[in-house]
């Protein structure tokens, strides 16, 4: 696909490429993210999903990317404390 035919695809509709966007780049991140960064995606997806500013749609997608990046975080915080609780058995 060229790149003159991106701005065509949701034509009128710049939330629309803008939420197709952030699906993408949150599926490669999510794999490839430290812990410091995940968290402060978290509160940047919250406040834009909290926004009554922001179009219903990126609200709506925000909402739905919040529980992926809230999982990862959470992993992160699992992971550290068995890394913890493993140091402590030395």
């Amino acid at each position: 696909m060229e790149q003159d035919t991106l701005p065509t695809l949701h034509a009128g509709k710049p939330e629309k490429l803008i939420s197709d966007a952030l699906h993408m780049l949150s599926a490669c991140a999510l794999h490839h993210v430290c812990p410091g960064r995940a968290k402060i995606v978290v509160h940047q997806l919250e406040l834009i999903a909290d926004s009554q500013n922001m179009e219903p749609l990126l609200r709506l997608t925000c909402r739905q990317l919040l529980d992926s990046w809230e999982n990862t975080v959470r992993r992160f915080a699992q992971q550290i404390e068995e890394e913890r609780a493993l140091e402590n058995l030395h």
